[in-house]
């Protein structure tokens, strides 16, 4: 009961995504995580506007593919802004790619659904193996990095939404600054 009082007080990345489409432009290139949570409600929630391209592997499972996905993006749409969902797990992947968005300028507006974990292969390990976790979430002992401080180290703009209250508010900052913005979305796995 305690556990699933905790997850009803995390944010929903549905309502997160369906605000940051109220806020996107039609010029707009937006890069959705080809994994998990990130991507169903990339392609459920986000309400497209005619002239907005979307890229996605369509749940290929190819984790870390927005981040550099994004930085393509930017480019090939002709340096456009570009809005990013990803999963905090999968960000780790090719994270070295926060340094390429800083040093060229890409305005991408981040968006990283943090549940401390890989939420598909914690579901996964509970319904096919009884819970019993491996690497996948905090009871198997994973350990996820503060995306506060990986913002700070990047010299990249932090928001952060922690409940329902804030999503409003983080989303429309987010998408007003200029160039990046990572914005640390906390959800449950």
């Amino acid at each position: 009961l305690k556990e699933k009082q905790a997850k009803e007080h995390k944010v929903n990345l549905y309502e997160v995504t369906e605000e940051i489409s109220k806020y996107a432009r039609e010029e707009d290139v937006i890069v959705i995580s080809s994994t998990s949570r990130c991507n169903t409600a990339g392609h459920i929630a986000f309400s497209h506007k005619k002239g907005q391209k979307t890229i996605s592997s369509m749940g290929m499972g190819s984790m870390g593919f927005a981040l550099p996905s994004a930085v393509g993006a930017y480019y090939a749409s002709g340096k456009q802004r570009v809005i990013m969902i990803e999963g905090d797990g999968s960000l780790q992947l090719n994270i070295q790619e926060l340094e390429t968005i800083v040093s060229n300028g890409v305005d991408a507006k981040m968006f990283i659904f943090n549940n401390i974990g890989y939420a598909a292969i914690t579901t996964m390990q509970e319904r096919n193996f009884d819970g019993f976790y491996v690497g996948s979430n905090e009871k198997s002992g994973l350990f996820m990095p503060n995306l506060e401080k990986i913002a700070y180290a990047y010299d990249i703009p932090y928001l952060k939404i922690e409940k329902k209250e804030d999503i409003q508010d983080a989303v429309k900052k987010a998408m007003a600054a200029e160039g990046a913005v990572l914005c640390d979305i906390i959800g449950s796995l």
